[in-house]
């Protein structure tokens, strides 16, 4: 009986995995053209009912095959409140093209000292307002694969993977609070199951890609993951311990096996770090860049910078091209309502 119920189960699992793939490969059939561009954005909780909206109306959303939204708030009642959920909700139905949420932080895994909510079930919550179905957010849609379609990782709806073209988009659950790693014995449940799931996840969509023969993976992750920190396993008693070393341990190898370009996104950039920052910043053991892997960061809108282009040509030798876009001066205050009457 046993070996049969091991047997329902693997089959179980077998035909989610295949699933999955059949989703993520949904939009690279090969009818679209090589090239395309996409857009990154971020705003904060505060900022979601005015500049980021002025921001998705400015856009050339023609010119856009998707966009990729961060929340960039600071951890407050609202971000970690039904209203903060409301809030981006609101901004992400209002965009005209298909628009993917990356989690953050503070909307989950910072959020127990601000309304006493224990961080797995605010995630939940997040999962039921955010992440639900198998499409994206916008009013025009993406086919997306959820990690949660695999029985084991039923919990993980915000990782998602979708394909355009010769290229993989991936997000990841990787917080920027050092993963959410606590310290004291037996606290760390939350982080070693994710961490599990974010590991799967990521080998999964090196193996779709290789498979596929793609040119190339862009990845989305909330945290900056401490490139700067010595590669090596963790001293579990030390009270430094890098709450990403098992996610870029794996991303290393994982990095230097594949044959196309890695572009890493993440919403958030160190505290002392100044813009750009290192294109290169993974190596190998002996200390050597990864020239197929390049990493950028969304710093937080100022000014007139508002947003991300990324230019996708997968028979190009860089495959990824960034630029930092502008929406320009609005006297009037119609767009921003920060404008000054004549």
């Amino acid at each position: 009986m046993r070996l049969r119920s091991f047997g329902r189960f693997a089959l179980i699992g077998a035909l989610a995995a295949a699933s999955i793939d059949s989703a993520g490969a949904q939009g690279g059939n090969g009818s679209e053209p090589d090239a395309f561009s996409f857009a990154v954005m971020g705003s904060a909780t505060e900022q979601a009912d005015r500049e980021a909206r002025a921001t998705l109306k400015a856009m050339p959303t023609n010119a856009l095959r998707f966009i990729v939204h961060f929340d960039l708030s600071i951890p407050s009642p609202r971000s970690c409140g039904d209203d903060g959920l409301d809030a981006r909700k609101r901004l992400l139905d209002a965009s005209v093209v298909p628009i993917v949420p990356v989690v953050a932080a503070s909307e989950w895994a910072v959020c127990g000292a601000n309304d006493a909510t224990d961080a797995p079930d605010r995630l939940a919550r997040l999962g039921d307002a955010l992440f639900g179905g198998e499409e994206s957010a916008g009013q025009a849609r993406l086919r997306l694969a959820r990690q949660s379609a695999l029985p084991r990782f039923g919990r993980y709806r915000e990782n998602v993977r979708w394909q355009t073209g010769r290229v993989l988009f991936v997000t990841f659950n990787l917080p920027d609070n050092n993963n959410n790693v606590r310290r004291g014995a037996g606290r760390n449940g939350e982080f070693e199951d994710r961490s599990l799931a974010n590991h799967g996840w990521l080998e999964r969509a090196f193996r779709f890609a290789t498979e596929r023969r793609l040119a190339g993976i862009v990845l989305f992750v909330d945290a900056s993951p401490r490139f700067e920190w010595p590669l090596r396993p963790p001293d579990l008693t030390s009270r430094d311990r890098d709450g990403y070393y098992e996610w870029k341990n794996a991303l290393r190898t994982l990095v230097i096996a594949f044959k196309g370009r890695v572009l890493l996104v993440q919403g958030h950039v160190p505290p002392s770090a100044t813009m750009p920052l290192d294109e290169h910043p993974l190596r190998d053991s002996a200390g050597r860049p990864l020239a197929n892997f390049t990493r950028v960061a969304l710093a937080p809108p100022s000014g007139s910078d508002r947003w991300m282009r990324v230019d996708v040509d997968p028979a190009s030798a860089r495959v990824f091209t960034i630029a930092r876009e502008r929406v320009f001066d609005d006297p009037t205050g119609e767009l921003y309502g920060t404008g000054r009457a004549k």
